[in-house]
């Protein structure tokens, strides 16, 4: 019944083990490697982490507004120094993110479909449901919409994010979303082979938790020397999973090749957007200097020259006056800044339509976006970031991917402990498990753009599909409906509740059918 999903479990369990409940666990053969030589390796890919890390701090210092104009200092002690921070880092990234994850991920195990695939043959209907319910019951545990939003924004601005999964006591599944600066991915060709966890613990030691496709190695920085850490009863711990226990986001692929194990994609705050986000607020900023230059004029005396302390008295009450002597000509004015400022503004408009134009960010502000627009003009609006979108999808469903089978092995672990049994025995032994076992093939998922819609409009184009399609996929396209089985269930219920006969019309209900028939032709199929 399960023997082609028994047969690529086994195959994965056969090879790395995945950590018997029984037995202690052993590290891999890739952290058996970065072990060798007082781990030299290892400090070898920490370093270049190090250094990886000074570009991606400074994308997640701008994202929370920390502007290089927010340094800068007066020239003179007098002058005025505004340092505003338009912060577009913040409205880029959010702007991608909520358009792309806006709208939750949606899974869904679609029985019809599975059940006439030969890979699925012989698997009763109730293990599909059980499956779906206890892979939802999972992402819901986990706040996994939070969780993907989490790490599609990070990994925006840092070019990589990780999820990391575990077991609680009670053999629950867990999982957390990592910033780039805590969590190192390393990969084979396209391959994840291990995620370096490093961070501080309460004594400010530095410590390391490797991930590898057969346990969790504990290290701790002891004078600089990395040794295993002596607090942890067990270690290395099984994690019980034949595969690395972590999902990874990469954002793209950097042009110029870049030779490392460390994966990372490029940052949507590298230093081009940068430069023009510094461009921007510096301009704002010296606008609203010269705005208080222009309030507060330098006062001109012709013909005499008070005392100082005259001048700063008749500033406070805002009246001037001056003694001349019999004969003496005088004047006193002001000397008034200009304020023609069209080439400011076209400069202005011209850094923030590059910045724009760069990062593919629609601009949802400007006067041709207000109104009631067509899904066509809607479109347009968006291509740009559509077109990018479509790119980033790509690492984003590996993404969901890499969680979806990550999931379901822990789930089938998680069935096998509940059930009295070690998961790396039965599940690389030669007779195949008396329980049912989950497939991962099995979960289809679903990620829809946050792009506005003109509701009228599209009402009324799903209803001309009306017939044509399945109400399933129309029901997919509606914007209210997040469940598609749960809406379909209501819809039968409420066919089922409603009466066929109006129990307050009968009479008129009765006339109505009379018409219908005395209308029908003899060749009528109707019934």
């Amino acid at each position: 019944m399960f023997q082609k999903i028994w047969g690529w479990i086994k195959g994965l369990f056969g090879r790395r083990k995945g950590g018997s409940i029984e037995m202690a666990a052993q590290w891999d053969e890739k952290t058996a490697s970065l072990a060798q030589d007082e781990w030299d390796k290892l400090k070898k890919i920490l370093t270049e982490h190090r250094g990886l890390l000074s570009e991606v701090e400074k994308a997640q210092e701008y994202r929370d507004g920390e502007f290089k104009i927010l340094k800068r200092k007066a020239k003179r002690k007098d002058d005025p120094n505004h340092r505003i921070v338009p912060n577009y880092a913040s409205f880029i990234i959010g702007m991608k993110t909520s358009y792309m994850l806006g709208i939750p991920v949606s899974y869904d195990v679609p029985k019809g479909i599975l059940m006439k695939k030969q890979r699925n043959e012989g698997i009763p209907e109730a293990v599909y449901d059980q499956y779906k319910e206890e892979f939802l019951e999972v992402t819901e545990e986990n706040d996994d919409h939070a969780v993907t939003m989490e790490v599609l924004s990070d990994g925006l601005i840092a070019g990589a994010a990780v999820v990391l999964f575990h077991f609680d006591e009670d053999w629950n599944v867990k999982y957390q979303a990592y910033t780039f600066n805590e969590c190192i991915p390393i990969v084979e060709g396209r391959e994840l082979k291990q995620v370096i966890h490093t961070y501080k613990n309460e004594d400010g030691k530095e410590c390391i938790e490797i991930y590898d496709s057969q346990a969790v190695t504990y290290l701790i920085n002891d004078g600089g020397q990395y040794k295993k850490d002596p607090s942890k009863k067990v270690n290395p711990a099984a994690h019980h999973l034949p595969v690395v226990p972590a999902a990874v986001f990469i954002n793209g692929k950097k042009a110029k090749p870049r030779f490392s194990r460390i994966a990372q994609g490029v940052s949507e705050l590298g230093p081009d957007v940068r430069s023009m986000l510094d461009e921007y607020s510096r301009i704002v900023s010296d606008n609203a200097n010269r705005m208080d230059v222009f309030c507060d004029p330098y006062l001109k005396f012709i013909g005499g020259l008070p005392d100082p302390k005259d001048i700063e008295d008749m500033r406070q009450k805002r009246a001037v006056g001056m003694k001349l002597k019999p004969g003496e000509q005088g004047s006193i004015e002001y000397l008034e800044y200009s304020q023609e400022s069209g080439g400011i503004e076209a400069h202005a408009t011209r850094t923030l339509d590059d910045l724009f134009q760069t990062t593919n960010t629609p601009k949802i502000f400007k006067s041709e976006a207000v109104g009631n627009l067509s899904s066509v003009a809607i479109r347009q609006l968006y291509t740009p970031l559509d077109n990018e979108a479509n790119e980033k999808e790509i690492w984003l469903n590996k993404f969901i991917r890499q969680k979806v089978i990550v999931i379901t092995m822990m789930l089938n672990v998680r069935n096998a402990v509940a059930a009295g049994k070690d998961p790396a025995k039965i599940f690389s032994g030669d007779t195949q498990p008396d329980m049912p076992i989950y497939d991962w093939h099995w979960m289809y998922w679903d990620v829809k753009r946050n792009l506005p819609q003109n509701e009228k409009e599209l009402a009324e184009t799903l209803l001309k599909y009306k017939g044509t399609v399945s109400n399933r996929t129309i029901l997919k396209k509606v914007p209210y409906v997040e469940d598609v089985d749960e809406e379909l269930a209501q819809i039968r219920q409420e066919m089922i509740d409603q009466p066929r006969v109006p129990l307050n019309n009968i009479d008129g209900y009765l006339d109505n059918q009379d018409g219908q028939i005395s209308n029908r032709s003899i060749n009528d199929d109707e019934l």
